[in-house]
């Protein structure tokens, strides 16, 4: 290992490539006004002999080029802030920092190579016809159907160029100003050469070159340069030590785990690569995950962990990303596990029941439990008995009703039941009988202790149409899917489901108020607590148009034109007519007494019957 002080004038003019195994760009404009404060902390103290970029980590590759193993995102951000101050100098035709920005950038013996992510991007910025724009696509090349996006490179990049040129715009403007009492060709020159000058103090920094022919040994000082802070991310060492094997098939699985995850909202690399090892061996923190991984799974087969991890990630996506319109998609998760259910599609529309609720509550903490459950529950056959074949059912049922009403309803923290799904899918993980399945199973049930019911109650007896809204149109998605007679839910296609989608054009059911929110004044007068307007137990589920007509008249009148005219009692379901009968003394004096009980008799309700644990106290099969 030999160890360097190199400018970065001279550092850049090396032979530099970024490895395919390096993270794709990821500085935010917080990194880049670290950086920028950095440059003015050199201008105004003169110190630029005492200041480090930091180290640079290189493997001396062949013939005087040097992988980058560790500082890409560093250098990358250099390439990016001279492009912006090159833009500056062609607007003022500022040849001397044109041309030599330009030639570091276009050196022939300059062949940085950024990581594929933003390559194609950067590739253009730095081109001397570039006019500043980031378009969003090239022109497509010949054979080529469609042209070749990148957008998303230009999303990495854009915010840290945007913040440089800003930064630069906001120094000529603020020099403009205090030198205006000299003449223009005066001032121009002042400029080229206060801007010659931020310029020569970036070429001058020093940074600690690195230089190590030992691929191992590379690998081995970057896992300990990063593995105490936060420069990297798991995922980063993980997919550094996977392409240190120079095996291809690594590199290419990997690459497409990555991008099937990239622009997926509310996922991650990270989470889905952490929940691959709780399926397998228990809990871990993120702290510990890297070095866990790599010594129970990447290290022993490398091959076989890619393989595992593109199956789990696949899973990962799709269960974390089920709609209320993706029956078949949640089809598609239980048949990959080569699990038959029926002939019938009933039990398959209760799991995605319980699929897509979880979902919408933002449950997660499932995914390495649910992973393990059907991979043993495949391993097994279980699906050969019909008793396991119901038992499945229950047991989505019961995580959903469990997460409804503790995390959905009471937001209760998740970090206690995650460490007992990750305990129990390196259970499942290892199952290798029927017998160890059941105990495993009831035991977990066991665990979760769902919140009592005043608990329950006290939450959802204050939920409110404007501040919960997502929550309170779950809680009606339920009521009209679910007979109130049993709780079990109706198979798909015997209820008109409620669309949680706006823009859907179709009649469709919404939330809405009992009392208008523009009824007659004096109706709303009576209500001793104005906020009870908006108050669940004032909220019933009604089709459109049956609103559209009846929607300002006050509650008895709603109920008369319900009731009495034929193209309005049609659009009423039972679940309308019931609320009517059941409140029938009440509708001519809605009021705070009112909208409260009912509020109590739906926490109740939701409770007991469309929520109920309804798990058996034993797994009896």
């Amino acid at each position: 290992m030999d160890i360097f002080q190199e400018q970065i004038k001279d550092l850049i003019r090396t032979d530099l490539i970024i490895p395919d195994n390096q993270r794709g760009y990821d500085w935010k404009e917080i990194h880049a006004d670290d950086f920028w404060e950095d440059i003015f902390e050199i201008e105004d103290r003169d110190i630029q002999r005492n200041f480090y970029l930091g180290s640079i980590l290189l493997l001396d590759y062949k013939n005087n080029t040097y992988e980058i193993i560790d500082g890409q995102q560093r250098l990358t951000t250099i390439f990016i802030f001279f492009v912006a101050l090159r833009q500056f100098a062609k607007l003022y035709d500022f040849s001397r920092i044109d041309y030599a920005i330009t030639e570091y950038l276009n050196s022939k013996h300059y062949s940085f190579k950024p990581s594929p992510t933003i390559q194609k991007a950067l590739s253009i910025i730095k081109e001397t016809k570039w006019d500043g724009v980031f378009r969003d696509a090239l022109d497509r090349k010949k054979g080529q159907k469609n042209p070749i996006r990148i957008t998303y490179q230009n999303r990495r990049i854009k915010p840290v160029y945007d913040f440089f040129h800003k930064k630069i715009h906001q120094v000529v403007n603020e020099f403009e100003v205090e030198n205006e009492t000299e003449g223009r060709e005066e001032r121009l020159d002042s400029l080229e050469n206060y801007l010659i000058d931020i310029l020569t103090k970036v070429e001058d920094i020093l940074v600690a070159k690195i230089v190590i022919s030992d691929v191992e040994e590379a690998f081995m000082l970057f896992e300990r340069l990063n593995a105490r802070g936060a420069s990297l991310s798991v995922t980063d060492l993980l997919k550094n030590y996977l392409f240190s094997k120079e095996i291809p098939e690594l590199k290419e699985k990997w690459e497409a785990i990555s991008e099937s995850l990239e622009n997926r909202k509310g996922l991650s690399m990270l989470q889905m690569v952490r929940y691959f090892y709780m399926s397998k061996f228990g809990h871990v923190t993120k702290t510990r995950l890297y070095r866990e991984l790599k010594n129970k799974s990447v290290k022993p087969n490398p091959q076989q962990f890619i393989d595992d991890i593109e199956e789990f990630s696949s899973f990962y996506v799709d269960i974390s990303t089920i709609t209320h319109n993706d029956f078949e998609k949640s089809k598609d998760i239980i048949n990959r596990f080569n699990i038959r259910l029926s002939e019938s599609s009933d039990r398959h529309f209760a799991i995605f029941k319980s699929l897509s609720g979880l979902t919408r509550y933002g449950i997660r903490q499932t995914v390495p439990l649910i992973f393990s459950y059907l991979t043993a529950f495949e391993k097994l056959e279980l699906d050969k008995d019909e008793k396991y074949r119901k038992a499945i059912l229950f047991f989505f049922e019961f995580l959903e009703r469990f997460h409804f009403v503790n995390n959905f309803i009471l937001s209760e923290p998740t970090n206690q039941v995650e460490k007992i799904y990750s305990k129990y899918a390196a259970l499942f993980n290892k199952t290798r009988s029927k017998i160890e399945f059941d105990t495993i199973e009831y035991d977990l049930i066991k665990q979760l202790k769902r919140a009592p019911l005043a608990d329950f109650v006290e939450k959802f007896i204050s939920l409110n149409y404007e501040s919960d809204n997502k929550v309170v149109k779950e809680i009606f998605s339920r009521i009209k899917m679910v007979n109130p007679s049993n709780g079990i839910c109706l198979p798909k296609g015997t209820a008109i489901t409620f669309s949680l989608d706006p823009s859907l054009k179709q009649d469709t059911w919404n939330t809405e108020h009992w009392l208008a929110q523009n009824a007659n004044k004096d109706l709303i007068d009576k209500l001793e607590n104005k906020e009870d307007l908006h108050n669940i137990g004032n909220l019933i589920l009604m089709l459109a148009s049956l609103n559209s007509s009846v929607q300002n008249l006050s509650p008895a009148k709603k109920v008369y034109e319900i009731q009495n005219k034929e193209k309005l009692s049609i659009l009423a379901d039972d679940h309308l007519n019931n609320f009517i009968n059941e409140y029938r003394d009440f509708h001519e004096n809605w009021d705070s007494s009112v909208i409260n009980k009912r509020a109590l008799k739906l926490a109740k309700d939701c409770y007991n019957i469309y929520w109920k644990e309804n798990y058996p106290t034993r797994v009896d099969k």
